[in-house]
């Protein structure tokens, strides 16, 4: 991860849930951080921006984190 400063302007909205699909709406204009209260689960998990394969993060120790920028 990244060593940024991140704002806490944006957006973020669950758009679609399903048991193994989450589909969030993000919107900010500047490098931002999210924290999911969701159990962090490094095997068959993948985070995609725009359709693209990107990283998601373990966050203090159970939860999961994704960096937008």
């Amino acid at each position: 991860m990244s060593n940024t400063s991140y704002s806490s302007n944006g957006s973020i909205q669950l758009t679609s849930y399903e048991p193994n699909h989450l589909v969030y709406d993000v919107n900010t204009e500047e490098a931002s951080f999210a924290v999911f209260s969701e159990i962090f689960y490094d095997k068959g998990w993948n985070a995609y921006i725009n359709g693209e394969l990107n990283s998601h993060y373990r966050v203090n120790y159970v939860l999961r984190g994704k960096e937008f920028a």
